[in-house]
């Protein structure tokens, strides 16, 4: 947390706090999640997004938002139907 700021005026003081932002928090766990849905399916490319969740401890909607941007990026690539298919992981993590 950053240090508060302390303003003398006349006879008195004034103390401004200020606080951090979480969007550097949320994106670290947004990169963290990916890493981890990453390095699930690179051990078992057949997870489906209710086992992801368990694993990453985030719902399956936030899962099916973190597979459609990883495809997006060109990270991961679904092969075969939705039910008889499995994951292809293209850009391993880099660490």
């Amino acid at each position: 947390m950053p240090e508060p700021e302390y303003k003398y005026i006349f006879n008195s003081v004034r103390v401004t706090f200020y606080k951090t932002t979480q969007e550097t928090t949320q994106e670290i766990k947004k990169i963290s999640t990916r890493n981890k849905i990453i390095e699930a399916l690179e051990k078992n490319n057949s997870l489906t997004r209710e086992d992801l969740a368990k694993l990453t401890n985030v719902s399956s909607n936030a899962i099916k938002q973190q597979l459609a941007k990883l495809k997006k990026e060109g990270r991961i690539k679904r092969i075969g139907s939705t039910k008889t298919g499995h994951w292809r992981v293209i850009d391993k993590i880099t660490r």
